[in-house]
């Protein structure tokens, strides 16, 4: 689903980055923001980091962002959908 697109949400993208760079010193050197996903390349100055982590943090950051502009509009089929794709996991 292109769900920056729909919400209008490249924005969180950008916030990400600004988050990685004032709280973890990490460098965004390239990146591509497509309308449902986002490549990256970004400088880790300091070797001990969990990229998965990190990652899982920033797509969490940026769900509950696009979630929140989803409901303001009034995007129920939009959020029925996702919400029918969670596994019993995801749910907990």
């Amino acid at each position: 689903m292109h769900l920056f697109d729909i919400t209008d949400s490249y924005d969180t993208v950008y916030n990400w980055f600004g988050i990685l760079k004032t709280q973890k010193n990490i460098e965004t050197i390239g990146y591509v923001i497509m309308p449902n996903h986002v490549h990256c390349i970004l400088y880790f100055p300091d070797e001990n980091f969990d990229l998965n982590m990190l990652l899982s943090n920033g797509k969490r950051f940026m769900a509950y962002e696009i979630v929140n502009r989803l409901q303001q509009q009034d995007q129920k089929d939009i959020l029925a959908t996702l919400q029918n794709a969670l596994t019993e996991r995801e749910i907990r």
